[in-house]
């Protein structure tokens, strides 16, 4: 939203200062001729090059990942929340891989993840960790029920790679300070209870 309104407003800044000093120089009239001729051509690239709002891309929430398993009852708004993804990944596709996850990490950022890394283990280079920081245990949460369909198949062509004998595994860790996690698993085994209106 920043980049957005600082291109609006200087695009609007440097326009006035353009338009101003060709109505001084050229006067009113041909000016305005001049803009409504811009304005018609400008129109016609909606036809050369329209822009692309993802209408082919199936965008309903498929509810794909499994809710985390948690030790107890973890606050929604507690964060920041760390979550990685481990996979086994052979070495001759190891640059398929690295394309695929690099478009992964375009759909995290753009649900808002905080930061993200790709990280190979220096003892054994067939193990990769994805790592990536959320704001919030809600945050995540509200990841996990929105996942869309587009996602999900973006996701798969990065774990196809995985050539373990299961799915990648995932952890979740949670910031540590003086309430959390003593008060957050005071009672051990009981289920997550999020409010519906906190996911909507």
């Amino acid at each position: 939203m920043s980049v957005y309104l600082l291109a609006f407003f200087g695009a609007a800044s440097f326009g006035s200062l353009i338009w101003g000093y060709l109505a001084t120089h050229l006067g009113l009239r041909p000016s305005l001729l001049f803009s409504a001729g811009l304005l018609l051509i400008s129109s016609c690239t909606t036809w050369l090059a329209p822009v692309q709002t993802g209408e082919k891309f199936s965008l309903e929430s498929t509810h794909f990942w499994p809710d985390p398993e948690t030790a107890g009852d973890v606050p929604v708004r507690h964060g920041p929340v760390l979550v990685t993804v481990e996979y086994q990944v052979a070495l001759e596709d190891t640059p398929f891989f690295r394309a695929a996850i690099m478009k992964l990490r375009r759909i995290r950022y753009r649900n808002g993840v905080l930061r993200w890394g790709l990280f190979v283990d220096l003892a054994d280079p067939t193990v990769y960790r994805e790592v990536y920081l959320e704001e919030s245990w809600g945050a995540h949460l509200r990841q996990h029920e929105r996942v869309t369909a587009y996602e999900m198949g973006v996701a798969q062509e990065a774990y196809r790679f995985h050539r373990g004998k299961s799915s990648p595994a995932v952890f979740h860790f949670g910031y540590c300070d003086d309430a959390f996690p003593n008060q957050a698993f005071e009672y051990p085994g009981q289920k997550n209870v999020i409010p519906s209106w906190f996911l909507d």
